[in-house]
């Protein structure tokens, strides 16, 4: 009989033995074709989970191209948001909010005109929702001539005096100067 492993004449090249080479079926017999058909499937089915994989991939590729997308939008519109706000604030607009709603507009009618332009149109056409500078009048308490000399003058007088009238006199004219 053969030897396990061994190159002996009867039983060298099996299944158990190591031998000189494998055996291999006859070519005209169907089992010989059993292992290229079945590594040709195996490649071919690798192929088409590769190219699903692909599909898988391409598409979470485009999902997250268009939330970049929508992020680059949504703080876009914030930034701008955030400088209509601060050039309301510069140009002290009374009610922040509002005056928002009408430089949107105004941005909306007219696309070529930047952020201060239209807080500038705003404030031109809608003075009221902005402070202005505060207006002199007889009963205001400010004076009417502003300078040093004046201040002087009035705080001597509340000196001299010692008057009340003329020491809030002398503070309403510091308040306002």
């Amino acid at each position: 009989m053969g030897s396990i492993g061994g190159g002996g004449s009867i039983g060298g090249g099996g299944p158990i033995g190591g031998g000189s080479g494998e055996q291999q079926p006859p070519a005209d017999s169907p089992v010989s074709a059993s292992p290229a058909i079945s590594e040709e499937m195996v490649w071919k089915a690798r192929a088409v989970r590769a190219e699903a994989r692909v599909g898988e991939l391409e598409e979470r590729i485009a999902q997250i191209e268009q939330e970049m997308q929508d992020l680059r939008a949504s703080t876009a519109q914030q930034q701008r948001q955030r400088n209509m706000e601060l050039e309301l604030t510069l140009a002290e607009a009374i009610d922040v909010e509002i005056a928002r709603l009408l430089v949107e507009r105004v941005l909306e009618a007219d696309a070529s005109l930047d952020v201060p332009a239209a807080v500038a149109e705003v404030k031109r056409t809608k003075p009221f929702l902005f402070r202005g500078t505060p207006r002199r009048s007889v009963m205001s308490g400010q004076a009417v001539c502003e300078g040093r000399d004046l201040l002087a003058g009035l705080a001597d007088e509340a000196k001299a005096s010692g008057d009340r009238a003329a020491l809030l006199r002398y503070l309403r004219a510091r308040r306002g100067a």
